[in-house]
């Protein structure tokens, strides 16, 4: 297992090396009546070589009241230098399928009514790649593959922010 296999951003080519001294700081926690919020700074989980200065990543779980219950993943980074490339990765059980036109995916698991994911497509391009499983570990759980979701810089920037939403899917695309 490797940080590319994982839910984390891939910047000028590195992920998230193994190690104690390579995790998240300035962790946070809120709550109120219809949110969790979970911040992190990602940066000083990656070597000097990826260029970070900052990478706030803040997860969020709605529970709205207007039935749009909902999983924000927000990214808001910084670097030394516009980064040579800069990948997001999202690491799925279900079927991922891009929807025509960009900026949304269908995730379908063998159980369960799956999500919807949106991004913006005119900032990142997307990709779906499939990982055969073959560790009985994984595969009780995962099944035979898990599909990962690999959004991509078009432009990459020295400081930039993005969103990736996952709703419910209610069968409607």
């Amino acid at each position: 297992m490797t940080s590319e296999y994982h839910n984390v951003p891939i910047v000028n080519g590195l992920g998230q090396p193994p190690g104690p001294g390579f995790r998240a700081a300035a962790v946070a926690h809120r709550r109120d009546g219809t949110t969790d919020e979970l911040t992190c700074d990602l940066a000083a989980a990656y070597p000097p070589e990826a260029g970070l200065t900052r990478w706030q990543r803040t997860f969020r779980l709605v529970r709205d009241v207007d039935d749009d219950e909902r999983i924000e993943i927000g990214d808001a980074w910084g670097c030394s230098a516009p980064p040579g490339s800069l990948a997001l990765h999202l690491l799925a059980g279900g079927e991922v399928a891009l929807a025509a036109g960009g900026g949304r995916a269908v995730v379908s698991p063998s159980a369960g009514r799956g999500l919807i994911l949106g991004w913006d497509a005119v900032a990142f391009t997307a990709s779906v790649e499939s990982i055969p499983l073959t560790d009985p570990a994984f595969t009780r759980v995962w099944g035979p593959a898990v599909h990962r979701l690999v959004l991509t810089a078009r432009r990459p920037a020295t400081e930039g922010e993005h969103m990736l939403t996952a709703r419910p899917n209610s069968g409607r695309v």
